[in-house]
């Protein structure tokens, strides 16, 4: 199913927590509408799998495993997606996990800070490597979502 002429044809798209339902969904239909997506997820093995079955019916997705709150796995995240499609036009900023609910005072701290690096720090890492790549190619798009 090679996609010519649609909506984000020469588009080169980067989506984060690619492997969960709304980044899943979100990569195909970039890719469907004519979008190159780079797919990047901490689950590397869903993400090769949903890219692998996507590029089956012949669309344009590559998988990058990466930890969105560590600042070299988001540098190499765009590096990579650079130097296979030649910059980023567009970056859907989506990965997110969820804490433990209870009782604030029985708070894991340790647990509080995985949630603001992936949902915080993830998001604030993601723009700081895509807006000089941006910038780069004349403009873009950016989509954080959050819940």
């Amino acid at each position: 199913m090679q996609v010519t002429g649609g909506r984000f044809e020469d588009k080169v798209v980067i989506v984060t927590g690619a492997a969960g339902d709304i980044g899943r969904e979100t990569t195909r239909r970039f890719a469907a509408e004519g979008a190159t997506v780079a797919a990047v997820d901490s689950d590397a093995d869903r993400v090769r799998a949903l890219a692998a079955g996507l590029r089956e019916d012949g669309l344009q997705v590559i998988a990058l495993g990466a930890d969105v709150s560590r600042e070299e796995d988001v540098e190499r995240y765009v590096e990579m997606t650079c130097s296979e499609f030649g910059g980023v036009d567009i970056l859907f900023n989506n990965a997110g996990v969820e804490g433990e609910a209870g009782d604030i005072s029985e708070c894991d701290l340790a647990d509080f800070d995985r949630v603001m690096g992936v949902n915080v720090r993830g998001v604030l890492l993601g723009m700081k490597y895509v807006v000089p790549v941006m910038r780069a190619r004349g403009g873009g798009a950016i989509v954080n979502t959050a819940s």
